[in-house]
């Protein structure tokens, strides 16, 4: 089974009982999948995966779902206008030497280019900011509701990815604070380990341009990472 295949039944079923729910979408993954928001007319989903990748240089994975509200209350998957669904990715690392959480990588956001329920920017990242080092993955997922962007961002586990060829017994003792919790307290730092300090607010902003209009996916960095629309 694709692991998109996978990340879909588990979010309708984690969107309908509400939960925030971590799971292994490939070996070693760890992943968060929670609604970003909810009104009388739809849902709003989140969700970040960080592994090692298919090369063990590590992989990152955001996608924003879309519901509608079902006459029982409920949230069901559903195709939602071109332009209507953003999601962002940030790829953060963590610096063992200075014990800090950094944004070492940002991609997006990215907008539905047809009709769809989900949109989704992945890709081996390839250890872009080092070998030996704990990754997590930052997500933006909103949804457009003719007025405003609704929604929140959802952070992945972290994930130990060591040096290339490094023959390793397992990872070294977590970061003492979890990438969601430095982003929570507005520890995370830009651009490098000795950066600027980003509030909640600022590493977590909604996306500025409206969602009213059709818009074309914007490319991706490197060639190494996936853009697309989630199809039913």
């Amino acid at each position: 089974m694709k692991r998109s295949d996978i990340a879909r039944i588990v979010g309708s079923a984690a969107a309908a009982l509400g939960l925030v729910v971590g799971f292994t979408g490939e070996a070693s993954a760890v992943s968060s999948f929670r609604y970003t928001h909810t009104d009388t007319v739809r849902c709003i989903a989140g969700y970040a995966e960080t592994s090692a990748g298919s090369n063990g240089g590590g992989y990152s994975r955001s996608i924003t779902y879309g519901y509608n509200r079902t006459s029982s209350g409920g949230c069901q998957l559903a195709n939602q206008y071109t332009g209507w669904l953003s999601s962002e990715r940030h790829i953060l690392a963590f610096d063992m030497a200075r014990g800090v959480w950094w944004k070492c990588a940002g991609f997006g956001p990215l907008r539905n280019p047809v009709p769809a329920v989900g949109v989704e920017l992945s890709g081996n990242f390839n250890r872009v900011c080092g070998g030996d080092v704990w990754y997590a993955t930052n997500t933006a997922a909103y949804g457009w509701d003719g007025v405003a962007w609704r929604g929140s961002w959802v952070v992945s586990g972290n994930h130990w990815v060591p040096r290339a060829g490094l023959a390793t017994g397992g990872a070294p003792v977590p970061p003492k604070i979890s990438a969601a919790e430095a982003v929570r307290r507005g520890e995370v730092r830009l651009g490098s380990p000795t950066g600027p300090k980003a509030s909640a607010a600022e590493l977590q902003a909604a996306p500025r341009v409206a969602g009213s209009a059709p818009v074309s996916p914007l490319a991706s960095s490197g060639g190494a990472y996936g853009a697309r629309a989630i199809t039913r």
